[in-house]
């Protein structure tokens, strides 16, 4: 025997909850794989297993009354009103995209999305819908509000580029959820609007460049001594593309420029020294392959060379997980970010120090086979990343495009689908979490 609830206004739906037998018959029907994360299991309390539903929009008028009379009068049968039913489809939905969200959400909730000049509503596109906050992230670890809009929604659905505003709230999320309190302490994570403003054009002026970008983006650090932290986590958009900078212990920055001060060098015994470090320097660019600055240092994190993992902790770095590997990225990237370092180590200190030792490594991570899953990539790549804090990196670099199997970033948008709207359901009413 299965037990069936109806929702006979607007759409027609049917909830099912077979039993044994009749699960596996409908599962051989339908060739479900077993496989798979939500298949019937009666002795889950996960509504994802326990139901199957029909969104039966083709019934006529003569065919609801049918069932409201020969359906309903069974003990095992009942209906529900339309509000009822949109909210046990989000309970019982294995699967979220925004179109099915839209179905799910009650008619008054401003997250449905309409599609001007459409009777029956949605566009994929998230170009061609109205913008309203449908919720709001209030962060446990820090202060401030995150809303998120139907349009940031919609970026989940696949082959949809992320925004901004769902890179910030997920990095956010996994911030202040994921990682322990003592993790949180000793990293810094900026929002993508950091390095926006940190690489905009900036006009006029007789200081240098470097402190004019700085003068952009000094209230971004204002009150954080980011000399103290062991990781400083910066995700960047250039041109429609994402990718993430993490910089791993810059205190331990050894400023060369003051070593050579203090063995009171020649200046010609000096200069003989800096040519031989730009020589070494070259040589190690070259033997990575491709024309590379000899400032910049960039390498790849990957190495013919064995190691035990004794030099990694606490070197210090920039390493730049790009889904799209380029060490030419990689390099630009690196030398702006090491820039505001010593900049803002100048105006925190009170002294200059180079940070122009700080190696930049292009990691070999996993790759992305299109032009649109960048966004979820990076937000992979940091959660692997403070995944195990023993983790350490240094050099040579590990290889790390095996790092997770690509259905990974396929899943994740799924992850964040109902992440969203689980909590929404659950803490509706706790401002804590969402408002």
């Amino acid at each position: 025997m299965s037990r069936m609830i109806w929702c006979l206004k607007g759409k027609a739906v049917l909830f099912i909850h077979p039993n044994d037998a009749f699960a596996v018959q409908v599962g051989n029907a339908l060739g479900i794989d077993r496989t798979c994360l939500f298949t019937f299991n009666p002795y889950d309390t996960d509504l994802r297993s326990l139901f199957i539903t029909f969104n039966i929009a083709f019934l006529t008028q003569e065919q609801i009354n049918f069932i409201r009379d020969y359906y309903l009068p069974i003990e095992a049968c009942c209906e529900v009103n339309q509000q009822g039913c949109k909210q046990f489809m989000l309970m019982t939905a294995p699967v979220l995209t925004s179109n099915f969200v839209r179905i799910c959400l009650s008619d008054d909730d401003p997250s449905i999305v309409l599609e001007e000049g459409t009777d029956v509503g949605v566009s994929t596109s998230p170009l061609a819908a109205k913008e309203i906050t449908v919720v709001s992230y209030r962060s446990k670890s820090r202060s401030g509000v995150l809303p998120l809009t139907n349009i940031d929604i919609m970026c989940l659905n696949n082959g949809n580029w992320l925004n901004d505003n769902m890179v910030n709230f997920y990095l956010e999320y996994m911030y202040s959820e994921d990682l322990t309190k003592s993790e949180r302490e000793k990293t810094h994570l900026f929002n993508s609007f950091f390095f926006t403003s940190l690489t905009r054009e900036v006009q006029g002026g007789t200081t240098s460049m470097k402190e004019r970008q700085h003068d952009l983006d000094k209230t971004w650090a204002r009150n954080v001594d980011l000399f103290s932290k062991d990781y400083i986590v910066i995700p960047v958009n250039v041109r429609c593309h994402w990718y993430l900078v993490i910089v791993c212990f810059p205190s331990n920055v050894t400023d060369f420029s003051n070593i050579v001060k203090e063995s009171e060098m020649n200046s010609e015994n000096m200069a003989n020294e800096i040519d031989k470090n730009e020589t070494m320097k070259m040589q190690m660019a070259y033997k990575e392959g491709g024309r590379q600055s000899s400032e910049s240092m960039v390498e790849n994190s990957a190495s013919d060379s064995n190691s035990d993992g004794s030099e990694r902790q606490g070197i210090p770095c920039i390493c730049v997980f790009d889904s799209v590997y380029s060490r030419i990225r990689a390099e630009k990237t690196g030398v702006v970010v090491r820039d505001y370092l010593e900049v803002d180590y100048k105006r925190k200190k009170g002294v200059e120090k180079s940070f122009k030792s700080m190696k930049i490594f292009a990691m070999r991570c996993p790759q992305q086979p299109n032009s649109y899953d960048g966004g979820i990539y990076l937000l992979k790549n940091f959660q692997c990343f403070f995944k195990n804090p023993a983790f350490k990196l240094g050099n040579p670099m590990p290889n790390l495009e095996d790092w997770y199997h690509p259905a990974c970033i396929f899943k994740k948008r799924q992850e964040i689908f109902r992440i969203i709207f689980d909590f929404k359901q659950q803490y509706r009413d706790t401002p804590t979490i969402f408002k």
